[in-house]
């Protein structure tokens, strides 16, 4: 899902995310990045696929981020 965001989170919305974190059950990464016309959002949902981070110039993979992460 690729979408445009045009708001910031609030630092209760930010801690209901951390919370919702803390109970996952599958792998899920979202990726904002900045574009000319505003911010982009990415989601990520596969430990076969990697993130890239162009600004540091760098791909992640899903399954280095979640190395010795037991979903239920």
């Amino acid at each position: 899902m690729i979408s445009t965001i045009s708001r910031r989170y609030s630092l209760d919305e930010y801690r209901a995310i951390e919370e919702k974190a803390e109970e996952q059950d599958e792998p899920f990464v979202e990726r904002y990045s900045k574009q000319a016309q505003g911010w982009l959002l990415s989601d990520f949902r596969s430990l076969e696929v990697s993130i890239s981070l162009d600004s540091v110039v760098i791909a992640l993979s899903m399954a280095e981020i979640y190395r010795g992460v037991v979903f239920e």
